[in-house]
C-alpha cells in the first residue's frame, strides 16, 4: 500500500509539471525517458544511467534558443496497458524538481503522440534503441548516450561528452539547411534484415498471469556458435 501511494504522488507531482501550452513549432530536442531497470541503462549506459547526467549534459551543450521535451515512460508508474513490471522507484519527486528549475526544459503529457512530437523536433535524444529507431524511420537524426545497435547508422550520433553533443547538433543544423537529413528505405530494409538475422524470440512476460514458453533455441544455438566461431 504504501509504495502504491507513492508512486501515486509521484504521479501527481510529474502531471503538475507538464507544460500545456507546448509550441512545437520552437527549436527542441525530443528526449523520452525509458524504463528503468532495464539493460539499455544497467549496464550498457555507463554513468549515463543517471538520467540527470545525461539531460543537463544535454541542456549546456544546446544553443541556448533551444529546449528540451521531455516524456516519462508510463511505466515508470505502472499506468501503461503493456507494464511488465511493477515496485520501482527509479525515479522520484527530487529527479523531477531538479529538472524543472531549468525552463527550457518542459514536461509532456502521456496523451502526446511520440510520432507527433518526433516529427516536430530537430532531433530525438535517448538513452534507448527503441526511441532511435523511431527517428530514423521518420526520417528524423537521434542522439544517443548509449553504444547499442543502432549507434552506427548514418543520422545517430554516438555523444559521449558535451563536444560530442555540439559537433552533433553543428552536424544536424547544417544537414538540416541542406535537407541532407533522410534515411532510404533500402538503407533501413538492410539494417533490418541483418538484425534479424542475428536476433532471436526471447520469452517475454505479457502480464504476470499469461507467461509466453516460446522460445528460438536451434536459432539461438546456432547464431552463439557463429559468435564462437568468429563468422
Amino acid at each position: 500500500l504504501r509504495g502504491y501511494i507513492q508512486k501515486n504522488c509521484y504521479l501527481n507531482y510529474y502531471y503538475s509539471l507538464i507544460e500545456n501550452d507546448l509550441n512545437l513549432k520552437e527549436k527542441y530536442i525530443y528526449f523520452p525517458l525509458w524504463f528503468q531497470p532495464s539493460s539499455t541503462t544497467y549496464p550498457f549506459a555507463g554513468r549515463m544511467v543517471d538520467y540527470e547526467i545525461s539531460i543537463n549534459m544535454l541542456l549546456a551543450s544546446l544553443p541556448f534558443n533551444y529546449k528540451i521535451l521531455i516524456k516519462e515512460s508510463p511505466d515508470i508508474f505502472n499506468i501503461s496497458k503493456h507494464s511488465w513490471f511493477k515496485g520501482n522507484f527509479a525515479r522520484n519527486k527530487s529527479f523531477y524538481g531538479e529538472i524543472s528549475k531549468n525552463k527550457r526544459i518542459k514536461f509532456v503529457d502521456f496523451s502526446r503522440k511520440d510520432s507527433e512530437l518526433v516529427d516536430s523536433s530537430v532531433s530525438v535524444a535517448s538513452l534507448c534503441d527503441k526511441f532511435n529507431l523511431i527517428a530514423l524511420i521518420r526520417s528524423k537524426p537521434c542522439i544517443t548516450f548509449v553504444d547499442t545497435i543502432t549507434t552506427k547508422k548514418e543520422n545517430c550520433f554516438y555523444c559521449k561528452n558535451s563536444k560530442d553533443i555540439k559537433n552533433a547538433i553543428k552536424s544536424i543544423e547544417s544537414d538540416n539547411k541542406n535537407d541532407k537529413i533522410t534515411t532510404t528505405n533500402k538503407d533501413l530494409n538492410i539494417f533490418f534484415s541483418s538484425l534479424a538475422e542475428n536476433s532471436f524470440y526471447n520469452p517475454y512476460n505479457v502480464g504476470f498471469d499469461n507467461f509466453n514458453k516460446f522460445y528460438e533455441y536451434k536459432k539461438a544455438a546456432k547464431l552463439f556458435e557463429k559468435t564462437l566461431r568468429g563468422k
